[in-house]
C-alpha cells in the first residue's frame, strides 16, 4: 500500500512538462535533495553525496514521489526521448507498484538509482536528451523484476522488464526505436561476464553510465546502511551467509572489473567513507 502524496507535483496534470511543478519537495524524506540540484550534491563532494543516503528505501514511493525524483535528476520532459505523457504517467504507476517478493527490487530502489543516474549525467557533462535517456532507463530498469533470482537463465529480468516497458511506451504512442535502445541498455545492468553486455558496455556511454548508477545505489552508502539493503537482497535470493560477507563479494567483484564509466570513477574516489578496495577500482579502465 502506497503513502499518500509529499511532493508538490501531480503527473496526471498535462500542463506544461515536469519541471515546472518541481517546485519544492514538501516532506522530510526528500528534504536532502529539495535545496541541492545535482550539480550542487556533486560539486560539494563526500558531504554532498552522502545526502543520498538520508533518502529513506523501505518506505514506499507514490508515482507523484518518482515522478518528482525522475524531475530532480533531470528527466523534466519524457517527450524529448520519445515517450508521451500518458506513457510516462504509466510508467510511473507500474513503478510504484510492489510485489510481497520484492523486498529489494521497489520503487525505493528505483528512485536510489535515478538519484544516482542525475549525479553521474551532472558528472558526465550529459546533454539534456542523453540526461533524459539516462533517467527513464534508471525509472523503469527492473520495472518487471519478479523479487526472485533465475540465475541459470541469462538476462531474464532484464527482458522481461524491457518488454513491459516497451509494451507501455509503444502502447501510448512513443517512439518505438526507444524501445530498442532501452532493451541494450537494460541489458547492461545484468551482473554477469556475458559477452552481449561487454560488448553493450564497450560501445555505448549511456549504458555505463546506467550500470554504475545501478551499482551506485549501494556504493554510494555507508558500510552499515549497504548492509541493511544487502539483507532485503538475501531474502529476494533466499541465500545464505550473512549480509556483511555478501556485500564484502560485492566490493570485491567491484573491485576487479571497477566503476564502467570516468565519471563514475571520479566520484566514487571521492567518497571519504569508501574503503581501500573501492578506491582502488575507481582507478582501473573501463570494462
Amino acid at each position: 500500500m502506497a503513502i499518500g502524496p509529499c511532493l508538490n507535483f501531480c503527473p496526471n496534470n498535462d500542463k506544461g512538462t515536469l519541471k515546472s511543478y518541481m517546485n519544492g519537495f514538501s516532506c522530510r524524506r526528500f528534504s536532502a535533495l529539495s535545496a541541492n540540484s545535482p550539480g550542487a550534491l556533486v560539486r560539494t563532494g563526500n558531504r554532498g553525496l552522502a545526502r543520498v543516503e538520508k533518502v529513506a528505501f523501505s518506505r514506499p514511493c507514490t508515482p507523484t514521489d518518482l515522478a518528482a525524483i525522475c524531475g530532480w535528476a533531470g528527466l523534466d520532459n519524457p517527450r524529448l526521448v520519445g515517450v508521451s505523457k500518458a506513457g510516462f504517467r504509466r510508467l510511473l504507476s507500474v513503478a510504484a507498484q510492489r510485489r510481497p517478493t520484492n523486498h529489494y527490487h521497489h520503487a525505493g530502489h528505483f528512485a536510489h538509482v535515478i538519484i544516482a543516474a542525475g549525479l553521474l549525467a551532472y558528472a558526465g557533462a550529459l546533454t539534456a536528451r542523453e540526461r533524459s535517456l539516462l533517467v527513464l532507463a534508471a525509472l523503469v530498469h527492473d520495472l518487471d523484476h519478479c523479487g526472485r533470482y533465475a540465475s541459470q537463465k541469462m538476462f531474464v529480468q532484464e527482458q522481461a522488464s524491457a518488454r513491459r516497458v516497451s509494451r507501455i511506451i509503444i502502447g501510448a504512442g512513443g517512439d518505438a526505436r526507444l524501445s530498442l535502445r532501452l532493451v541494450l541498455l537494460l541489458k547492461a545492468t545484468a551482473l554477469n561476464d556475458h559477452k552481449d553486455r561487454k560488448t553493450i558496455l564497450n560501445s555505448d556511454r549511456i549504458a555505463r553510465l546506467l550500470a554504475d548508477a545501478d551499482l551506485f545505489s549501494s556504493l554510494f552508502f555507508s558500510r552499515q546502511r549497504a548492509i541493511r539493503l544487502t539483507r532485503a537482497l538475501k531474502l529476494e535470493r533466499m541465500s545464505k551467509g550473512s549480509a556483511s560477507e555478501q556485500y564484502d563479494a560485492f566490493v570485491t567483484a567491484t573491485m576487479r572489473t571497477g566503476p564502467h564509466s570516468d565519471a563514475a570513477r571520479r566520484l566514487l574516489s571521492r567518497k571519504d567513507e569508501g574503503s581501500a578496495s573501492l578506491r582502488q577500482a575507481c582507478t582501473m579502465s573501463d570494462i
